[in-house]
């Protein structure tokens, strides 16, 4: 599919979805990597302007209704990779994916891209608990299908691929400062 021009049929669009769903579960254990550096990270930088910004557009804010957010990040032009810790309540049921919005390149109130979402996909075997174990990090993952896909030619989607098994990297995240403006965290390694 090239930025939305052409419709992609079923069976082409559940191998893009099969193929991104690996990829995000693999991409968990720097998920795991994120959550052991939080505490020894140096402070993250807001990313305040449209110039801190830059490189980072597809990141974005998933809200959640009026409930809350969550980060995201845009994979292909109407696929969103999040955790599904934002999308699965406490007690085991989906937030109704009408409910939410993907914000991307959300600074100040002002979305460079904004869409609905048509549904949610998370592994079978996921679980929300508290603690949470280990294990149950690396299924902590979710696609959001959007219903509104975002042209590439406004904002090209992270190219994803596995992850290396040690190295230095950097994390955007609307975690920490002003709600409507993501952190920096660059300083992390695995």
């Amino acid at each position: 599919c090239d930025g939305g021009q052409h419709p992609v049929g079923r069976h082409q669009h559940r191998g893009k979805v099969r193929f991104a769903m690996k990829i995000a579960r693999a991409l968990c254990g720097a998920a795991l990597a994120a959550a052991l550096w939080t505490e020894a990270a140096a402070d993250p930088i807001v990313l305040a302007t449209r110039e801190d910004l830059r490189g980072w557009e597809p990141v974005g804010q998933v809200a959640i209704g009026d409930s809350g957010f969550c980060t995201g990040v845009l994979i292909a032009g109407d696929l969103v990779l999040t955790a599904a810790s934002c999308v699965i309540t406490k007690d085991g049921t989906p937030v109704a994916a009408d409910s939410i919005r993907f914000r991307a390149g959300l600074i100040e109130g002002v979305a460079l891209a904004e869409s609905r979402v048509r549904r949610t996909i998370v592994p079978r075997d996921y679980r929300w608990l508290d603690p949470v174990p280990t294990e149950m990090l690396r299924r902590d993952v979710a696609l959001l299908e959007l219903a509104e896909p975002v042209a590439s030619s406004l904002i090209a989607p992270f190219a994803i691929a596995l992850p290396a098994e040690t190295g230095d990297f950097a994390a955007v995240a609307y975690d920490e400062g002003p709600v409507e403006a993501p952190a920096l965290h660059d300083d992390c390694s695995l």
